[in-house]
């Protein structure tokens, strides 16, 4: 969560770093600008004061119109720094989830918390679509991870 100025400035590091980010942005990728006002949403909302409850409203909209433009459904606080989306498109990530550092999520995806509880972050997963009914998850060593229900 985006709580400070810092916290702000490291988390789009760590995502200039993971994908050139400025190259997107200075070219007007949709996927990079998106990101932009989603942190620039979330460090307004989390901040304390007046001059953050006007910003936030003005981030939230443009953060909104974009969303809306790309298809991407990514509520604020939900995903920790270090999130690439290489394509926009249909991508759903429900509020209750909790995504973590350094994950992937491509278009044609959604991601939801079934269930009682809130799942684990997950770190460092590629999240890609597959044809129905399965959704799969793989992270760098390959690891696949299924939809199915998990035993108790």
């Amino acid at each position: 969560m985006i709580r400070t100025k810092q916290d702000y400035r490291r988390c789009l590091q760590t995502e200039i770093v993971r994908r050139g980010f400025w190259r997107d942005l200075l070219f007007r990728e949709p996927t990079a600008r998106f990101l932009l006002w989603l942190r620039r949403t979330e460090y307004h909302c989390n901040a304390r004061g007046p001059w953050h409850r006007a910003a936030f409203l003005y981030c939230y909209l443009r953060y909104r119109r974009i969303s809306l433009r790309t298809g991407i459904s990514i509520p604020k606080n939900v995903c920790r720094e270090g999130l690439t989306i290489p394509h926009y498109g249909s991508i759903v990530v429900n509020a209750a989830c909790r995504i973590g550092r350094n994950c992937a999520i491509h278009n044609n995806v959604n991601i939801g918390a079934s269930g009682g509880g809130l799942p684990h972050p997950a770190s460092a997963i590629t999240f890609t679509s597959v044809p129905a009914p399965s959704c799969t998850a793989t992270s760098k060593s390959q690891t696949t991870v299924t939809s199915e229900p998990m035993p108790s």
